[in-house]
């Protein structure tokens, strides 16, 4: 089998080279042809390649495969459905064959890919592992081949298929599409077909597709599927990729090099040329644009805003000791319910167990079935069980609103089934399953350390804010730089002291799961609730009471200015503080100040004159706390400059026609769209946070009287925050260092990965 190796220090050429060579293998069509492009390999290939990480000279986990193919578009809306079927049976959850084989070997931390891409003209498919040793690669590969191939011989059971298709059918008829509104949603649906010359309509149909799909299943539809899209399918690639340590350096020493051999190539005519192109790029960068130009945008008017804010209906009672709130609302025959329960009366050393706690919950089991039928078990009966936990400061007296939530959603005719499986989860989990939370953690920490990059801006804004409220602390510690720490130490620990993890994981259960003091959260029309309380009485009966006591968790503010190294040519630049501890009266204006910040100078002075990627502030308006932030920032020093620079330039004022696109723009996302499901969930939280109908009728009321006053109050705080805030960076070694040898103590230097 042929090997492609991607070297880091292949010069770019030579990768245009491979690249070309990969490509010539296909034949390309016009766009809007009935086939894009047909994959026509006589055997797979192989290809390899390193990436700018660091080694893990103890495990050698620093290493990814993956099996990759292209496979033929689909002809039509049923195939295009069971492509997505097929998907979701092979490896979408974790008690799907493929997935579960492939965590379960041990050959890596987290499973990488999980199935076809049915969004692409020209479908790509891929399963892997990543968190291996990259000598490993070729039993990665031989484990997924071998698993296609068992599959395609036994097949899938009746339990597996009832699951997968119950799943689908409920996503297709509830249409949940979160905060997007809908018809955006069938817009962009119907532009995949069209735009390639298809039927706009049929990617919006699914009732005769996936009526023929219920047909076929049972006749050994997916297993035919599984030999024709992968085993008999010779256009596959598959990949390795390992850590390099030095890959960065080099990058940058090539690239160093090769910009010193442009610069002896010019002479003084070519360098006088560089540098007026560079001072003319520079001024249209910093040129404003002309009124004339601006009001040619169509856009809305302020009397063209709703002055009042939406209400939501909430009718809240006691049932057996819990703290029940209804919520009538239409909901197409859905009934979608959320269990809180209070973090507070969790000891402080509890918190960083909840996300993996929370997995568990779901994903080990129970006594009386495994945790595969108990997810199949999930699929044939609900539209979807999950959890999750919420955190903020209050409104009402500054304290911590923390709640873990079990949430789930059925038809009416499942709900007594749907809480029968809530009730086993939280009380009969199998918390002893050491062997499947062994796999959850290293799951958890390989997926932090792959966020680490892509979600930089926000690790640094969580960093940033912990040392402010107690609510920021919290956040850090179930999903920070603290927590992938804890998740390092933990997967030792599982090993080391099973029982002591085991017990903290009980303790947890114990004291959390209490109806005294729960919240049962319901949305549903008034028939469905009526019909439905009866069960729902009996379930919350059933639950354990007992007086529980709140814990003070010790937090005491201690911001700290912070370098964290990871292996990055790029850097995400955060400064922030808590204005109000600052002396900053809050008003919800500040939002239409910051909504002009980040669209002018911000946008300006980070990302368009800068480089980065990205450039923004955050403000929280119940804690008070302020962040700026950058993303893919090649600066550092000149960036948090910049971030000094934003009073002056919130001083400057504000002309009429930009104060009122603000506005508009701060009131478009307070209104933007929600799911039913959204809407009784947020009635809750405001409820929970303390956020009344009249403290959010004064916000609105701020937010549209707006005006320069506030544009001074925020610049007046930021000076203040110029001096005192504190930094946090996330980014490469060598750029941490030059920016602490420019500004001696700027930082507290830790390596994270």
């Amino acid at each position: 089998m042929p090997a492609w190796f991607f070297s880091g220090d292949d010069a770019p050429e030579k990768r245009l080279e491979i690249l070309d060579e990969v490509f010539s293998q296909f034949d390309a069509a016009p766009v809007d042809a009935d086939i894009a492009l047909q994959p026509r390999w006589n055997a797979p290939r192989q290809v390899s390649g390193a990436y700018a990480g660091t080694v893990d000279a103890e495990k050698r986990r620093d290493g990814m495969a993956s099996v990759n193919w292209m496979i033929d578009p689909p002809s039509g809306r049923e195939e295009t459905l069971s492509h997505g079927l097929l998907s979701y049976l092979l490896a979408g959850n974790a008690a799907a064959p493929l997935r579960k084989k492939l965590t379960e070997s041990g050959i890596g931390e987290s499973m990488l890919g999980g199935g076809i891409s049915t969004w692409l003209r020209q479908p790509m498919a891929g399963f892997g592992l990543k968190g291996i040793d990259p000598a490993d690669a070729e039993k990665v590969e031989k484990l997924v081949l071998d698993t296609l191939a068992e599959l395609a011989e036994t097949g899938f059971s009746d339990e597996q298929r009832e699951a997968a298709l119950n799943t689908f059918e409920f996503h297709l008829r509830e249409q949940n599409t979160g905060g997007q509104p809908r018809g955006m949603s069938y817009m962009f649906t119907a532009l995949g077909s069209w735009l390639h010359g298809g039927d706009p309509l049929e990617p919006l149909t699914f009732e005769a597709a996936l009526t023929a799909l219920k047909e076929k299943a049972g006749q050994g539809h997916f297993e035919k599927e599984i030999r024709r899209l992968f085993l008999d399918n010779t256009h596959r690639i598959t990949s390795k990729i390992e850590a390099d340590p030095e890959l960065g350096a080099r990058e940058k020493r090539q690239e160093d090099d090769k910009l010193a051999a442009v610069r002896a190539g010019m002479d003084d005519a070519a360098l006088k040329a560089t540098i007026a192109q560079t001072e003319k790029l520079k001024a249209l960068q910093e040129e404003v644009d002309k009124p004339e130009d601006l009001a040619k945008i169509p856009t809305l008017t302020l009397g063209d805003l709703d002055r009042s804010i939406r209400t939501l209906p909430t009718d809240e009672s006691n049932l057996h000791g819990a703290r029940l709130m209804h919520h009538d609302l239409p909901t197409l025959g859905i009934l979608y319910l959320d269990l809180g329960f209070d973090l507070k009366v969790l000891e402080p050393a509890l918190l960083p167990y909840l996300p993996l706690f929370g997995r568990a919950l779901l994903q080990t089991g129970t006594s009386k079935e495994d945790f595969v039928s108990l997810t199949q078990r999930i699929g044939r009966t609900t539209g979807g069980i999950s959890q999750h936990r919420s955190l903020a400061t209050r409104l009402d007296n500054d304290e911590t609103a923390a709640w873990f939530f079990l949430s789930g959603k059925s038809v009416p005719a499942k709900f007594g089934d749907m809480l029968d499986i809530m009730g086993e989860v939280l009380l009969d989990a199998r918390l002893d399953n050491k062997e499947r939370i062994r796999q959850m953690a290293l799951e958890e920490k390989a997926g932090f350390e792959a966020r680490m990059i892509p979600a930089g801006n926000s690790i640094v804004d969580t960093r940033l804010k912990a040392g402010l409220t107690e609510a920021s602390w919290a956040a850090e510690q179930l999903g920070g730089v603290s927590y992938l720490n804890f998740l390092r130490d933990l997967v030792k620990r599982i090993d080391s002291d099973w029982a002591g993890v085991e017990a903290t994981f009980r303790r947890i259960r114990d004291v959390l799961f209490n109806r005294k003091g729960m919240v049962v959260n319901l949305t549903a029309d008034a028939s469905l609730f009526t019909e439905t309380r009866g069960v729902l009485a009996s379930f919350v009966e059933g639950l354990p009471q007992s007086d529980a006591v709140t814990h003070d968790w010790g937090f005491a503010a201690e911001p700290k200015s912070e370098g964290l190294v990871i292996p990055a040519q790029v850097n995400y630049v955060g400064k922030g503080a808590n204005l109000k501890a600052l002396g900053y009266e809050a008003s919800a204006a500040s939002a239409v100040v910051l909504r002009f910040l980040n669209t002018t100078y911000l946008w300006d002075k980070v990302r368009v004159q800068g480089g980065a990627y990205g450039g923004s502030s955050r403000f929280d308006l119940s804690s008070g706390n302020f962040s700026f932030l950058s993303y893919r920032d090649p600066n550092l020093l000149k960036t948090l400059d910049v971030y000094d620079g934003a009073a002056k330039a919130l001083r400057a004022g504000i002309g009429e026609t930009d104060l009122t696109r603000s506005i508009i723009g701060v009131i478009g996302d307070a209104d933007r769209p929600e799911f039913v499901d959204s809407k009784g969930y947020s009635a809750m939280w405001r409820i929970l946070t303390g956020t009344t109908d009249a403290i959010r009728q004064q916000r609105r009321d701020e937010i549209l009287g707006a005006s320069q006053k506030d544009f001074s109050a925020l610049a007046d705080a930021l000076d203040v925050l110029a001096e005192k805030g504190h930094v946090v960076v996330l980014g490469g070694e060598t750029a941490i260092k030059a920016a602490n040898d420019q500004r001696p103590g700027l930082m507290e230097v830790s390596k994270v990965m």
